[in-house]
C-alpha cells in the first residue's frame, strides 16, 4: 500500500507542474472528467518482484562486492516507484490534453511493458556506475608482476568476455516474465443457473431493496456479474450487501478483482480496525467459514466491514 501510495503522490506532483488540477484522494487521482486509480494489478507496480528477481541476478552476476549488490537490489523500489509515478502521471496528461481513451485499451497496457522495460534499462545503468565506483576491480591488474602480465591481460579478456553470458541470461528471463505476464486462460466461463438476480430479498425478517452497480465499476471490479441490497430489519438494523461473481478461472487481460483492503482505503477510508473474524455453522461444505473483519473510518462516517472470496472448496480474504 505505501508503495502505492508514494507512486500517487509522485504523479499528482507531476501533473501539478503541468497545471492540471488533481485532487488526490487516498490512491486515486481525480482529474475532474476522469477519474485514475493506483492499484496492484494495472499498474507498474506489479512487475516489482519481477525486478527485484532481476535486480539479485544483476547484482550477482556484475557486482563482485557485497555493498553494491546490495545497494543494486534495494534500488529496485525507488526505481518501481519512480517509473510508475511518471507513467500515472503520463497517463493522466495525455487523457488530459488527447483523450480520457488514454487511460484504457492499448496505451494503459502498453506502457505497463514499457515501465518494467524503462525500470530493467535504469537498473542497468545503476549498475553500471556502481562498478565505477571504488573498490575498483582494475586495482588487481596493477599488482601483477610484468612476468604475468599477458596472461592475466588474457584472463581478463575472456572474463569480459564471459560477461556476455549472464547479460544474456538476464535478458532472456526478461522476456520470459514479460511472456508469462500474458493472459494464460484457456477454459470456459462458468455461469450462473439463474444468475445473480435469483439472489432472495426476503429471508428471516430482513427485506432488501435492490440497488444499481454502475457498468464502469462492474468491468473494473473484475466481476462478470453483480448483486447489491440494502437490508433492513423490525429493529431498523441495516445491512448493505454486494456479491460479485467471476465464472473465468484465471484473470484476462486487466480484468481483476478488486479487495476492500485495497479498494477503501485507496478511496480515502482509513482502517481503524482489521481482523479475521470466523462464522460459525455458516456452511457444511466449509470445516471454518473465516472472514476478514474491517473498521473503516472517512469524513467522520464509520463502517463495519465483513468480507471474503469464496470459490467451490476454499475461503480467501
Amino acid at each position: 500500500m505505501s508503495l502505492k501510495l508514494a507512486s500517487s503522490k509522485l504523479a499528482a506532483v507531476i501533473i501539478r507542474v503541468v497545471n492540471i488540477p488533481v485532487y488526490l484522494d487516498g490512491n486515486i487521482l481525480d482529474l475532474g472528467h476522469t477519474q485514475l486509480q493506483v492499484v496492484d494489478a494495472c499498474s507498474g507496480l506489479r512487475y516489482v518482484l519481477p525486478l527485484i528477481a532481476l535486480g539479485i541476478l544483476c547484482a550477482y552476476f556484475f557486482q563482485k562486492n557485497i555493498w553494491k549488490r546490495v545497494v543494486l537490489v534495494f534500488l529496485t523500489l525507488p526505481i518501481a516507484v519512480l517509473m510508475n509515478g511518471v507513467r500515472v502521471s503520463l497517463t493522466a496528461i495525455l487523457s488530459q490534453w488527447i483523450s480520457p481513451k488514454a487511460a484504457e485499451g492499448f496505451f494503459h497496457g502498453f506502457s505497463g511493458w514499457l515501465v518494467f522495460l524503462l525500470s530493467f534499462s535504469l537498473l542497468m545503468v545503476f549498475s553500471y556506475i556502481l562498478k565505477l565506483l571504488p573498490p575498483k576491480e582494475v586495482k588487481k591488474r596493477q599488482n601483477v608482476s610484468n612476468l604475468y602480465s599477458n596472461s592475466v591481460k588474457t584472463h581478463y579478456k575472456r572474463q569480459e568476455r564471459s560477461n556476455i553470458i549472464p547479460f544474456t541470461i538476464t535478458v532472456g528471463l526478461l522476456v520470459v516474465i514479460l511472456v508469462a505476464s500474458l493472459s494464460t486462460s484457456t477454459m470456459p466461463k462458468i455461469k450462473l443457473a439463474n444468475g445473480m438476480a435469483a439472489f432472495p430479498l426476503e429471508f428471516k425478517g430482513w427485506k432488501g431493496t435492490p440497488g444499481s452497480i454502475d457498468p464502469k465499476i462492474l468491468k473494473k471490479s473484475g466481476a462478470e456479474e453483480a448483486f447489491q441490497a440494502t437490508y433492513i430489519n423490525d429493529k431498523n438494523e441495516i445491512v448493505s450487501i454486494y456479491i460479485g461473481y467471476r465464472g473465468t478461472p484465471f484473470m484476462e487481460g486487466e480484468e481483476f478483482f478488486h479487495s476492500p483492503t485495497v479498494c477503501l482505503p485507496s478511496s480515502g477510508w482509513k482502517v481503524l480496525k482489521q481482523e479475521k473474524h470466523t462464522i460459525p455453522d455458516a456452511s457444511p461444505h466449509y470445516k471454518e467459514f473465516v472472514v476478514r473483519k474491517m473498521l473503516v473510518e472517512k469524513m467522520g462516517q464509520r463502517q463495519l466491514v465483513y468480507f471474503w472470496f469464496q470459490t467451490k472448496s476454499k475461503i480467501a480474504h
